[in-house]
Formats: structure tokens, sequence, C-alpha cells
């Protein structure tokens, strides 16, 4: 794999240096005020996971991230610089990859044009989709002339993997990915997300219901109620039954 394509972890920021800081965060649909005043530093290479119930604002807070949502009041600063109006094309430039819930993959597009689509938001200008995302998922790799609308769910959720990686990213936004995606798969994506942060150095915000596989990814983990933070901590410090209470209609 050329050392041009994607960076390794020796090229990634200390853990102890800040890479992603929210600052009192308030994000809004229409004049539906979602998220309140939330603070967020996640370090250079770590995972920080967003739990709470269903409606309690974690994708929003996502979205408000990587700007989809513009914050009225609070900032985002990403590696020092403050990026709280920069349009999602911008902060995709600075090494942000998203996948939304939902997957939001192009249907009527194949597997490679939707993988070429994210090659716009690359900083270095390569014009090809970068081999380590058929080495992390060799199923796109097979399935390139495959329509996106014509995938499984899991096999989609691996091609919006795929295409937050074509961007070199510093940062994935991972919003549900377990979501409607069978155990074998799950276990599969597992592996390569864990592959993603021990190579490539990678920061991960995670919002996830599924706490197994939350747990054995997070670093810090983070639980939201009324679009508030209400509990933060090291997933190795609490028992998952106490965590489950939390989340419990």
């Amino acid at each position: 794999m050329p050392k041009s394509e994607i960076k390794t972890e020796k090229d990634a920021k200390s853990k102890d240096d800040i890479m992603l800081k929210l600052e009192g965060l308030h994000l809004y649909y229409g004049e539906s005020h979602v998220v309140h005043g939330i603070d967020l530093d996640l370090p250079a290479g770590n995972t920080t996971v967003i739990l709470g119930r269903n409606g309690v604002g974690k994708t929003t807070l996502c979205r408000g991230i990587m700007g989809v949502l513009h914050n009225k009041h609070g900032k985002v600063s990403f590696e020092g610089e403050d990026i709280s109006r920069l349009a999602p094309f911008k902060r995709a430039r600075l090494g942000f990859g998203y996948c939304p819930q939902g997957r939001d993959i192009f249907a009527n597009l194949t597997v490679y044009e939707n993988l070429l689509v994210a090659l716009e938001a690359r900083r270095d200008g390569l014009l090809k989709v970068p081999e380590v995302v058929y080495e992390l998922f060799p199923i796109l790799k097979d399935f390139r002339q495959r329509k996106g609308g014509d995938l499984s769910g899991g096999q989609q959720q691996m091609l919006a993997l795929g295409r937050a990686m074509v961007v070199d990213p510093k940062l994935l936004i991972l919003d549900e990915p377990t979501e409607g995606i069978q155990p074998s798969i799950i276990m599969e994506i597992e592996d390569v997300i864990h592959r993603i942060k021990e190579e490539f150095g990678v920061a991960l915000i995670l919002v996830e219901q599924y706490l197994e596989f939350a747990w054995d990814i997070g670093d810090e983990f983070c639980i939201i109620a009324k679009g508030q933070v209400i509990e933060r901590g090291n997933p190795k410090d609490v028992d998952m039954e106490t965590i489950k209470e939390h989340l419990t209609v």
C-alpha cells in the first residue's frame, strides 16, 4: 500500500493531543432546540461512544460535528482551529469521514461510483480509489459494478465505511453502524474498525445501541439525555448493567 494513500499510526498525533473539541454546542432543527450546550474533548486516536435513548440528540450531535447542521451557539474546534462555520465538504477535506445513520449511499450508482464521489474530499488530490479500501472490504472490489441499491444492508454499511475511508480520515463519525445488520457482518465490521484504529490512528465518534460492540471499541463513553451529557467515563471502569439502566425505556 503506498504511504501517500493513507496515513499510518506513526503519523497520528499523540493521544494526549485534543483533536476535536466541542464547547457549549447548541443545535436546532428549525425552532426545535435539540442539543443543549454539549462539551466534548476527543484526543487523537481515541474513540468516544455516544449513548442514549432514541430521540435524545445523538444523530443531531453527529450532524452538528460534521457541519450538516450549523450551531447557533458554541464552538467546534479541530486540531486547534475554530471550524464552527465551516461547510461539511470543507470539514471532509480537513479529514472528517462520516457514515450517517441509514448509510445514505447512492442507490443508482455502482459501488465503484459511490467510492469515486468521495475522492472530491481528499486533501492530496488522489484520482483513484485507495487500495486500502479494498483491503479492508474485499467484497467492495468484487462488487465494484453492482449498484448500491442492490447490496444487502451489511454490504451497504461496508460501502459507507469504505467511502468514508476514501477521504483519508483523521476522524470517523459513525452513526449506528450495526443498525439492521446480521451478527456475522457486525463482527466483520468490528474487526475492520479495530484495524482502522490500530493501523491508521483514526479517532472515532461512535453512536451505537449495541453495547457489547461499543464497549469493545470505545475508550470513553458519553451518555446523552434531553440533549445534554449526563454521564461520561471509561467503559472499563463502569458495569455495563449500570449503563443499560440509562438506556432502557
